[in-house]
């Protein structure tokens, strides 16, 4: 089977949600036997590209950025170019307008939805999907000891005997991060900040002063930080830049770390809130919840509820749905 991805390939640089998953599904799917896969860069819609694709010959597209409205777009010349290969699309990311969706006719064979408002959302367009969260790597993102974790804070100029707080991610105003500051008073407040989209320097420099420890740009040893943390917080609504079902919270999660999330991501489709996940809508309730963490109130299993969640495993549930669509009907 010719399988080609489409996503954000531009560099090897892992700073991004949807970069992450592009390439998890492209090396997870690429290791499943009889499958040849081809990745194309989103980044790059030319006439080169289109010709790669067309000597390609996929019989499989799978659309991972998205979906947005030039997405969309870009989709519908494919389809045409390629004679309608069967198309799937990842929507981590649905920034489209309806309208949008329906004037291009997009037909997708399925959605993979991170979320269950999105399903609704497809089945009002008549758009055939289902639920199905993100991956993450359990082997890289583990628990380690106390000691372990101490060495670490060492490691980072960090306090030993302090509680710490983390959140990982980008530095946008719409993320709702000056929940942080509220937190930073008596814990040490941990954010590692992605270099990937611009920051805004107003917001990193007010977290800073109001007791937030930064670490700027791109980290391949990012499971350290969650490591070392004693709870991982997630403050970010719904359509205010961030990925369906986030990428940070589920590799928190595989590490075992309590986490404190808001519960309009997605996250709440796939995992019930007990064992240390707790769902939070205000800053007292991130607060509450924080404190009660600290102190030991809350037993955390969230590796457990995470673990049936490997990047393999999503890749075996999305290749049985290539193989559904390649039987219905030659691509």
């Amino acid at each position: 089977m010719r399988v080609c991805i489409i996503g954000d390939f531009s560099d090897d640089l892992l700073n991004e949600g949807l970069k992450n998953v592009a390439h998890h599904l492209a090396e997870s799917i690429s290791q499943i036997p009889s499958i040849e896969v081809l990745k194309v860069d989103n980044k790059r819609r030319n006439i080169k590209t289109l010709k790669k694709l067309k000597q390609f010959r996929p019989q499989v597209l799978h659309y991972v950025p998205g979906l947005t409205n030039v997405g969309i777009a870009f989709l519908k010349i494919i389809e045409r170019y390629l004679n309608h290969p069967k198309i799937f699309v990842s929507a981590t990311f649905p920034y489209f307008n309806d309208s949008v969706y329906k004037f291009f006719n997009l037909k997708p064979y399925c959605v993979f939805a991170p979320s269950g408002s999105l399903k609704d959302r497809m089945d009002a367009l008549a758009t055939p999907s289902m639920v199905l969260p993100n991956g993450v790597d359990v082997e890289k993102f583990v628990s380690v000891s106390a000691l372990e974790k101490t060495t670490l804070r060492k490691k980072y100029g960090l306090d030993p005997d302090t509680f710490t707080v983390l959140h990982v991610g980008h530095v946008l105003k719409r993320r709702a991060l000056d929940q942080l500051t509220n937190l930073s008073k008596e814990n040490q407040t941990i954010l590692v900040a992605s270099g990937y989209l611009q920051k805004d320097v107003a917001l990193l420099d007010s977290l800073r002063h109001k007791g937030c420890i930064v670490f700027e740009g791109y980290f391949s040893n990012v499971e350290e930080f969650y490591q070392l943390c004693d709870c991982y917080v997630f403050p970010v609504q719904q359509m205010s830049g961030s990925i369906l079902c986030p990428l940070s919270v589920m590799e928190a999660m595989a590490c075992n770390l309590p986490v404190v999330t808001s519960d309009v991501n997605g996250i709440g489709t796939f995992f019930e809130e007990g064992e240390g996940l707790i769902f939070a809508t205000d800053k007292e309730d991130f607060c509450h919840a924080v404190e009660d963490i600290k102190a030991g109130k809350v037993h955390s299993a969230t590796r457990e509820k995470v673990h049936r969640y490997t990047w393999q495993d999503i890749a075996k549930t999305i290749a049985n749905v290539y193989l559904e669509s390649l039987s219905n009907g030659a691509a």
